[in-house]
């Protein structure tokens, strides 16, 4: 949660945002920000939400719900075998930007 990141930073003192950037794999200018936004909150609020629930990005089933479905019929349309042995695939799609 990055509240707790945040109040981590600041509890940890001079050193802290680049510790925590460090050990999150961050960067320390994300900490700082979080910082500076959890500094001007009260406790109670701290230990709330600072999103709204429903907020940031929706999540990849949201935004594709049948992109399994898609994928499956590409790859069926574009899958070949060996006819003297069922075992061995391969399909001829190659890399290309989405359409």
């Amino acid at each position: 949660k990055s509240d707790g990141m945040c109040s981590e930073a600041l509890r940890y003192g001079p050193g802290g945002r680049s510790y925590i950037a460090q050990v999150l794999g961050c960067s320390r200018r994300t900490v700082s920000r979080g910082v500076k936004e959890v500094s001007q909150l009260s406790g109670a609020e701290v230990d709330r939400r600072i999103r709204r629930p429903g907020a940031g990005r929706k999540s990849y089933q949201e935004q594709w719900p049948d992109i399994d479905e898609h994928f499956l019929q590409v790859l069926q349309d574009h899958t070949a075998g060996d006819p003297m042995d069922d075992q061995v695939r391969w399909t001829d799609l190659k890399v290309s930007p989405p359409t």
